[in-house]
C-alpha cells in the first residue's frame, strides 16, 4: 500500500509532466530540462525503483506516473548513460498492469501514449508488435504511431535499438554503424531512446 506521501510524489510527478512541461518538452533534448528533472525527481525516482509497484493496488493516475518515473524521467536524468533504460523494465511490467486492469481506455490519447511507450522502448519484439497496435488501435495519435512503426522496424531489421549500443556498452555491427552514420532513427537524443 502507498503511504500518503508516495501517493503526493506520484501526483508530483503527473502535474509536472502534464501541466509543468509542455508537449515539445517531452521529446526534444534540454540540458535545463535535463538538470530540473534530476534534481525535483531522482530521489522519488530512488525510492520508488526498490518499491514492488505491481504488487500494490494503484489508481490509473498512480500507475501512469510510475510509468513515466520509471521510463521517461530517467532519459532525461541518465541522458546517454546505461542508467537511462535501467528501470525499463519495471514501467514495462506497470505497462501491462495497466492494460490488464483496462485503465489506458479511460485515458487521453496522449496520456495513453505514455501508458504504451515502455512497450516502445522494449528490445522485444512482441512488444513492439503489440506497441504498434495499441497505437494504432486505441489512439488517434499519428505522430505517436509513426514513433512506434519506425520503433517496430528497427527491431525488426536489427533485433535492437543501435543507438543504444554506445550508451550500454555494446558493440555496434557494421550494419548498425552504417545504419547509424547514414542517419538513422535517435529518437531526439544524442545517441537515442
Amino acid at each position: 500500500m502507498l503511504t500518503q506521501d508516495e501517493k503526493k510524489f506520484l501526483s508530483q510527478v503527473i502535474s509536472y509532466w502534464f501541466d509543468h512541461l509542455k508537449p515539445e518538452d517531452w521529446f526534444t533534448p534540454s540540458h535545463d530540462i535535463d538538470q530540473e528533472i534530476r534534481e525535483r525527481f531522482f530521489p522519488i525516482y530512488d525510492h520508488f525503483k526498490s518499491r514492488n509497484l505491481t504488487e500494490m493496488t494503484l489508481s490509473r493516475d498512480e500507475i501512469l506516473a510510475a510509468i513515466i518515473l520509471f521510463d521517461q524521467m530517467p532519459r532525461n536524468m541518465f541522458r546517454d548513460q546505461a542508467e537511462a533504460f535501467a528501470t525499463d523494465h519495471l514501467a514495462l511490467s506497470l505497462c501491462f498492469m495497466a492494460l490488464a486492469n483496462g485503465h489506458d481506455l479511460a485515458l487521453t490519447d496522449i496520456r495513453k501514449s505514455f501508458t504504451y511507450m515502455p512497450l516502445e522502448h522494449s528490445e522485444d519484439r512482441n512488444d513492439q508488435e503489440l506497441s504498434v497496435s495499441l497505437f494504432q488501435q486505441r489512439t488517434k495519435l499519428d505522430l505517436q504511431i509513426d514513433y512506434a512503426v519506425r520503433h517496430l522496424d528497427i527491431i525488426h531489421r536489427f533485433g535492437r535499438f543501435p543507438h543504444r549500443n554506445r550508451a550500454l556498452g555494446r558493440a555496434s555491427t557494421a550494419e548498425e554503424e552504417d545504419f547509424l552514420a547514414a542517419g538513422g532513427d535517435h529518437f531526439g537524443t544524442k545517441e537515442g531512446a
